[in-house]
């Protein structure tokens, strides 16, 4: 059997990367014969190990390839994509200890594996604790609710928005999870000659997706409406956000805008719901 000799890139350098979620990555071997010519163009069977704590460890996971090198001798896989003989790529906990890379060739495209080498895996499964560090920190759905201030109104509403109040803060806990609102209280206005309109809003700002309104009418003036604002707000950073209540006439004006008019927040009729999710 005509002698082939892998060199394996080092992992330390371009030759592995790896997709933002840890579900496989791109390895690459430069693959010559005992005279040092490169092996071009020729299918090599390839088997990848995942081995934990030592270069003959627990094996965690460990699957094959077939792979046809290019014009350059350059054999390119991607770990997590092969066929699959033992244990699963995606369950590898990189928190838990070291990891080592065994790889196995077989130049005549098989399974008889003559070549053998085993790296340290260094740089790499730091990135991968990284990323499943953020992913376990990241909250599928988390919900929480503040009681807002009652009795608050503005006057003089034009068809310019005017800030009401801010009803309360609440903490987000990643930067891309998107936050639903449900404010919970009675609206009230006097004098419309059309219709008034109540936004909500964070940081002082309207959400872009949709509209987090709720509509009064010039028919109803004079009139308690018990009522939800609702809204869905994308692209928040983590950390503390305040949530506020703004109003504006759709058209003309109106004397003045209540929410909680009867002051009845002290009977928990006046709440804010706030849920994170991804």
């Amino acid at each position: 059997m005509k002698k082939i000799v892998a060199l394996f890139i080092s992992l330390l350098f371009a030759a592995l990367a790896f997709s933002q979620a840890p579900q496989k990555m791109s390895y690459q071997s430069v693959i010559r014969d005992g005279t040092g010519k490169l092996v071009v163009s020729s299918t090599v069977g390839i088997k990848i190990s995942i081995l934990q704590n030592s270069p003959t460890g627990l094996l965690k996971y460990a699957e094959v390839h077939s792979v046809t090198t290019n014009s350059h001798g350059l054999a390119t896989l991607e770990i997590g994509n092969g066929s699959p003989v033992s244990g699963s790529f995606s369950g590898i906990d990189w928190t838990s200890g070291t990891y080592f890379l065994k790889t196995e060739t077989d130049p005549n495209g098989g399974s008889s594996y003559v070549i053998t080498t085993t790296s340290q895996l260094m740089s790499v499964p730091y990135a991968l604790y990284a990323n499943k560090v953020n992913e376990d920190n990241l909250p599928k759905t988390k919900v929480t609710a503040f009681t807002p201030p009652g009795c608050q109104s503005a006057t003089g509403i034009t068809t310019t928005w005017k800030k009401i109040t801010d009803l309360g803060t609440f903490v987000k806990s990643n930067s891309t999870t998107f936050i639903d609102l449900d404010y919970q209280t009675h609206f009230y206005a006097s004098s419309v000659t059309n219709a008034v309109v109540y936004q909500l809003r964070i940081d002082n700002n309207p959400t872009t997706v949709g509209q987090a309104s709720f509509f009064y009418h010039s028919g109803m003036t004079g009139k308690y409406l018990n009522g939800h604002i609702t809204g869905t707000f994308s692209g928040l950073s983590t950390g503390t956000h305040t949530v506020s209540v703004w109003v504006k006439a759709s058209s003309g004006t109106a004397t003045d805008a209540y929410i909680d008019p009867g002051c009845y927040n002290s009977s928990g009729v006046n709440t804010v719901i706030v849920k994170e999710y991804r």
